[in-house]
């Protein structure tokens, strides 16, 4: 008789509700009912209808190279439409040789950003039209971007490879850059809806639908294909916690035998978790202070308070992750050389020093940053639009904080809540966090500064879809009544449509209208 943690013929658990079978990919998506359940199908296609109407009006309301980061972003994908994965250095500056119409095209719109009160004009949008790519080349400094991987820069990349060749113009390239990473974007995300259930629906498609998501997800930034990347990886582990009932020890999911030594250190993952961890570690290349998200691969060990188990499942992950992630920047440092400085008085080297022999002080930076910035940080994470030039009005920013408050109490007073399973993947998305705020400190900020410099609300967006993962998760399973599924559904579409219109009205007052 097999045991709890052993699995039968088919190669999943006795008894459980989604046995691994044959066909992993199958049997992890599988529903009891043997399809999609109607409140999950209905919000993935809410999600997917109001998506396509946000990120329409975001391009098209939007001047090019109105997004933080944007140019950089664009030349990025240029260069690697023209085939090459790392930058150049010359005379200290990172960047490539790109076609004379690149910069001809940015520069249409470069005043628009230092003058807050600019509007975009009839001549700036003529220039604009008239930039060609041509055949002359020229150096673009572009150091913010050219030792950021590849990988989520591949849909612009082949964006601009094909509209070269249909259009001589280059913001045809750019318009349909723009375009590829917002289906990117709205693949990613709904793939990720169709993986959650109940309240964790809802709160994922709020997050989703923010308006800086939206104005991320549908510019030339990767940052919106990061945030998708991320869902992914937390639907994934949502539904490994879903699906693995409490009683379950799942001892069988990693592979331990003391006589084979390190050959014990082996996680037996399944197909869908090696393509989450597949889409955290482009992410993270991208990005590496989203690396201690991984931890959260190990959360049904957490909730099982198998800590041996959880080490020997996470630590090869974290491992194999962390030696690609080196091997790419020392690679890059190896062609690249050394990164241009962000500003008077910064020095990693000089801050590291500092942090390592102030240690006490840090608490104290950690306040300072807290309490100065704990608004913008909110203001940015729902949207501050532009180049942070173009906030919303007040009002949203309380409706939204309203809505999300409104879905976690609605959560909170269901009970059953696995804190085990939170606890761990919160952990991750603190220490994600933590890390933001420790690189920029480090890259960005004066030596000895008593406040982080740089740091932004967008760049948590892709944590909350992983404590979103456990927050969501019903411990007994309980099933959800119809009038809080309602009530969640209302909030969150009221939500949407209020960032939406409260976005677009912002672009259009701030670019458009005199």
């Amino acid at each position: 008789m097999p045991g709890t943690g052993a699995r039968d013929a088919s190669g999943g658990r006795p008894g459980s509700p989604n046995p691994r079978g044959a066909v992993p990919i199958v049997a992890f998506l599988r529903r009891r009912e043997g399809a999609l359940e109607v409140p999950t199908r209905l919000v993935v296609l809410l999600f997917v209808a109001i998506s396509v109407v946000a990120l329409t009006l975001s391009i098209m309301l939007t001047p090019p190279g109105q997004v933080p980061d944007a140019g950089m972003q664009f030349d990025r994908a240029v260069e690697v439409s023209q085939g090459s994965l790392i930058g150049l250095v010359r005379d200290g500056n990172s960047g490539d040789f790109l076609p004379k119409g690149v910069v001809t095209f940015e520069m249409a719109f470069a005043p628009i950003p230092t003058h807050p009160a600019a509007k975009v004009t009839r001549s700036e949008l003529r220039e604009a039209d008239r930039s060609v790519w041509g055949r002359a080349q020229q150096f673009v400094i572009f150091g913010g971007t050219t030792e950021y991987p590849p990988f989520a820069y591949l849909p612009g990349a082949l964006a601009v490879w094909l509209a070269r060749i249909f259009s001589s113009r280059v913001i045809v390239a750019y318009y349909m850059l723009e375009c590829f990473n917002a289906i990117v974007f709205v693949a990613l995300m709904g793939w990720a809806l169709t993986l959650f259930r109940g309240i964790a629906t809802s709160l994922l498609a709020a997050v989703a639908l923010l308006p800086m998501t939206i104005a991320l997800a549908g510019s030339p930034s990767t940052d919106g294909i990061i945030i998708g990347l991320a869902a992914v990886f937390a639907g994934v582990v949502y539904r490994e916690l879903a699906d693995d009932p409490p009683h379950l020890t799942g001892r069988a999911e990693i592979v331990v035998d003391r006589r084979r030594g390190l050959a014990g250190w082996v996680p037996a993952l399944s197909l869908p978790e090696w393509g989450a961890v597949c889409a955290l570690s482009v992410a993270v290349l991208a990005k590496p202070a989203y690396f201690p998200l991984v931890l959260a691969i190990g959360a049904v060990q957490a909730r099982q308070h198998d800590l041996l188990r959880y080490v020997q499942r996470v630590v090869p992950v974290a491992a194999l992750m962390g030696a690609v992630l080196a091997a790419w920047y020392l690679l890059g440092a190896r062609f690249q050389g050394a990164y241009a400085v962000a500003g008077p008085g910064v020095s990693p080297v000089a801050q590291i020093r500092f942090i390592l022999t102030h240690p006490v002080r840090i608490a104290h930076v950690a306040e300072a940053t807290l309490n100065s910035q704990s608004v913008f940080y909110w203001h940015s994470f729902v949207g501050i639009l532009g180049w942070l030039d173009t906030p919303l009005e007040s009002w949203l920013y309380l409706s939204i904080l309203v809505a999300f408050g409104v879905l976690l109490v609605i959560r909170l007073v269901s009970g059953n809540i696995d804190w085990s399973a939170l606890l761990c993947c919160a952990g991750a998305g603190i220490l994600a966090s933590a890390l933001v705020f420790i690189t920029l400190y480090v890259d960005w900020t004066p030596v000895g500064s008593l406040a982080v410099r740089g740091v932004q609300g967008r760049y948590f967006l892709p944590v909350a879809p992983v404590i979103i993962a456990a927050l969501g998760v019903d411990r007994a399973r309980v099933a959800w009544a119809t009038v809080w599924w309602r009530v969640s559904a209302a909030a969150w579409l009221a939500m949407a449509w209020l960032a939406v219109g409260g976005a677009s009205a912002a672009l259009l007052g701030r670019y458009w209208l005199t």
